[in-house]
């Protein structure tokens, strides 16, 4: 309630007139704190914001919240060439409108390497040896590759997680990291890194790299809450890569694995977003 006190009159207006709760008996400042604290007013979730350039840790971040003060955090890292803006609209369209009971925060970072053709990459990648080596049989270097760009971007959004983390005194447990393409690649490099369980991880259409350190940091993440999703015709990253990380990182390890496979290419289906929804409204609830 202390928090209350420093707000001025026009603020806790606002959240009286977010729980629809009439203050026109309201003279002083200290009637209004009366009638927020006997309506339980201040436990009504704020209205969606989207806050864009936020710098967190070392990176810029587009902030999609209902409060200032939440009980889950969201973080979700978009894919090689696309922006923090890409994957908004999942919490401002479809996930906030729902979360009428629940104060969550999105964080969707963008990647740090801007790239010649336009958009931003969390680290390089020629697309075309990349598919080279696959068809080639060279699924080993693949999945072995571990470059300086994408370690040094790994322990950047490592340090958003764990400010977010201190900033809210929140457990990791309440953290929900995930993301898209090369996003979620990263996301699973981040999650296996952290000290403490993150609430769940979510990887869609993610590659596997960095093979050699993830089997062994993952031997110590059993029982982490795991939600894998993979097109069976994704022709960016081949599903047979997914297929590898879901059985040589996830299962072999006992990782609480849920694993949707669907027939579509490199994106994320409706079924996958609705179970998303599901899991950001039900989480440690």
């Amino acid at each position: 309630m202390e928090g209350l006190k420093t707000k001025s009159v026009n603020e806790l207006k606002v959240i009286l007139r977010r729980a629809n709760v009439d203050y026109s008996d309201c003279y002083e400042k200290s009637d209004l704190l009366d009638k927020i604290i006997a309506t339980n007013a201040h436990l009504v979730p704020e209205g969606p914001q989207t806050i864009p350039n936020v710098i967190i840790g070392e990176l810029d971040c587009v902030v999609v919240q209902n409060s200032s003060e939440p009980e889950v955090i969201v973080v979700i890292s978009h894919g090689f060439g696309a922006n923090a803006q890409d994957l908004v609209p999942i919490a401002s369209n479809l996930i906030l409108p729902l979360a009428t009971k629940r104060k969550v925060k999105f964080v969707f970072p963008n990647a740090p390497l801007k790239l010649p053709q336009g958009g931003l990459a969390w680290w390089p990648i020629d697309l075309q040896a990349l598919m080279m080596k696959f068809l080639t049989g060279q699924i080993q270097k693949i999945i072995e590759d571990a470059p300086p760009d994408f370690l040094e971007s790994s322990r950047k959004l490592r340090g958003v997680v764990e400010s977010l983390a201190k900033e809210h005194n929140l457990p990791f447990s309440q953290i929900i990291v995930g993301g898209f393409s090369q996003g979620a690649i990263l996301s699973v490099d981040v999650c296996l890194k952290l000290d403490q369980h993150v609430g769940a991880l979510v990887p869609w259409s993610a590659g596997y790299m960095n093979a050699v350190e993830w089997k062994r940091l993952a031997a110590e993440k059993k029982g982490l809450k795991v939600y894998q999703s993979h097109g069976t015709q994704d022709q960016i990253i081949p599903f047979q890569i997914g297929a590898m990380l879901k059985q040589e990182i996830f299962e072999k390890n006992g990782l609480d694995l849920t694993f949707t496979s669907f027939e579509g290419a490199h994106t994320i289906p409706n079924d996958v977003i609705n179970a998303f929804i599901k899991l950001v409204l039900t989480i440690n609830n």
